[in-house]
């Protein structure tokens, strides 16, 4: 940390109850227009998360309200630019720093619209985009949507590193966990690389490549488990830090989500209506993706014969790796992602995707939560079910399937996606209020 914000960083030290305050204020002028291009906001917010962690400050609430902040300076910077129109680039900084637009216009003119997705991770660009979608008069609700799913991910992934980081250092035990640490970032990191090189590609094998690369990840997770046990345990006493009455509310419906009677119904749902609408190509990889997942787990379940975590009384039945609700959601809601895909560029289908494990990852975080599982398993669900996905991918590519069903499928219809989305919302509803009483007490909430 650079020496010029030591002050800033001390005076936060001596006064903790401001760092909820901090993040907030940091971020929203990181996301702010022009004046997050020289901020070193993100310097900045590592640091007071870092103090965050070490002072046992809860993570969701920061993250919540960096993503609040993040919404906030997007959307000001998004106004701005409608208003301004051309007049934008007069601007102080703008006017002596023309450059700044120039480059974030030719990302937002290769990448469209998913330029806001990948384009947030890029500093010099990160405040300008917005400004510039107004500028161009992009739809105000497509731009808002947007902005609602990246200023979350973009605020969790920048409190999330600092926050770890205080809370591992502010432990007696994390030490050890150093090294899983990185080596679970560095193989997550080379996954989602892959998988984005693969997306841009058109080789013929690149969904075979993701299938195999994430099944070689899965084998050496569930080959590793018992010297992760440690790990998991640290990572899941960290987790029951952060519980309060209204965090398991919320992990409990969550979970709900992925329970094996609503998804039975979600996927018949899912599986009918492409039968209906005859989308040939659809129903065989939904199918293919579903029912290879489901299988699997049940399989390596008996195989790897983890125990499960002993916080509940009674334990909940079954065996612990991988996680069945983990890979029920990560496996329907990647499959929703795909036949959204389906016809568009590469990068809106990755903007499904990435949208797609927004969902699928808060279930896994209640299983964590509600102490069903250890962490490890949700992660083992999570690749199994990407595994699944990319192997009936492959599997779909195979000249004589290609010749049976259509070699190009085409985007689904609007009114499939509108009643498919309402039916399984209604069901979601349906079920959670019937379920509900008996899960609190299952997960003894009560």
């Amino acid at each position: 940390m650079p020496d010029f914000f030591a002050p800033l960083l001390d005076w936060f030290t001596a006064h903790p109850q401001w760092l909820s305050a901090g993040v907030f204020l940091i971020t929203l002028i990181e996301c702010t227009a022009l004046v997050g291009v020289i901020w070193p906001g993100v310097i900045l917010l590592f640091g007071v998360a870092l103090l965050a962690g070490q002072s046992d400050m809860a993570l969701w609430p920061l993250a919540l309200l960096a993503w609040l902040a993040a919404f906030a300076g997007n959307s000001g910077s998004f106004l701005l630019g409608a208003r301004l129109q051309n007049g934008a680039r007069t601007l102080p900084l703008l006017r002596t720093h023309p450059q700044w637009l120039v480059r974030a216009e030719l990302h937002l003119e290769r990448y469209g619209a998913a330029s806001l997705l990948g384009g947030h991770f890029i500093g010099p660009v990160r405040p300008l985009l917005p400004l510039l979608a107004g500028m161009l008069n992009m739809p105000r609700r497509r731009f808002m949507a947007i902005n609602l799913a990246v200023s979350g991910l973009w605020s969790f992934s920048a409190v999330l590193p600092g926050w770890l980081t205080g809370s591992a250092l502010a432990g007696t035990t994390a030490d050890p966990f150093k090294l899983h640490i990185i080596l679970f970032a560095v193989a997550l990191l080379a996954l989602a690389s892959c998988a984005l090189w693969l997306g841009r590609t058109a080789h013929p094998q690149r969904h075979l490549l993701l299938a195999l690369l994430s099944s070689l990840m899965l084998l050496a997770l569930l080959g590793s488990w018992h010297g992760l046990q440690p790990f998991d345990l640290y990572l899941q006493q960290l987790g029951q830090l952060e519980r309060s009455p209204t965090l398991d509310s919320v992990m409990l419906v969550a979970t709900q989500l992925a329970d094996i009677k609503l998804q039975i119904l979600l996927n018949g749902l899912l599986c009918a209506l492409l039968l209906l609408y005859r989308a040939r190509w659809a129903l065989v990889f939904s199918v293919l993706s579903l029912m290879g997942a489901t299988l699997l787990n049940a399989l390596l379940k008996l195989l790897v014969a983890r125990p499960r975590p002993q916080l509940l009384n009674p334990p909940l039945d079954g065996y612990s790796m991988p996680s069945g609700h983990s890979v029920r959601s990560f496996a329907f809601f990647l499959v929703l992602a795909v036949l959204l895909g389906m016809g568009r560029r590469w990068q809106w289908r990755w903007i499904y995707v990435v949208l797609a494990c927004l969902p699928a990852s808060l279930v896994a975080l209640s299983r964590v939560q509600l102490t069903a599982h250890w962490p490890t398993d949700t992660l083992a669900g999570a690749l199994l079910a990407m595994a699944s996905c990319a192997a009936a991918l492959a599997v779909l590519e195979h000249p004589l399937l290609k010749a049976r069903l259509q070699p190009s499928p085409a985007p689904l219809p609007p009114r499939f996606w509108l009643l498919q989305s309402s039916t399984s919302l209604l069901f979601f509803i349906l079920f959670v209020c019937g379920s509900l009483a008996t899960a609190a007490a299952k997960y003894q909430l009560t």
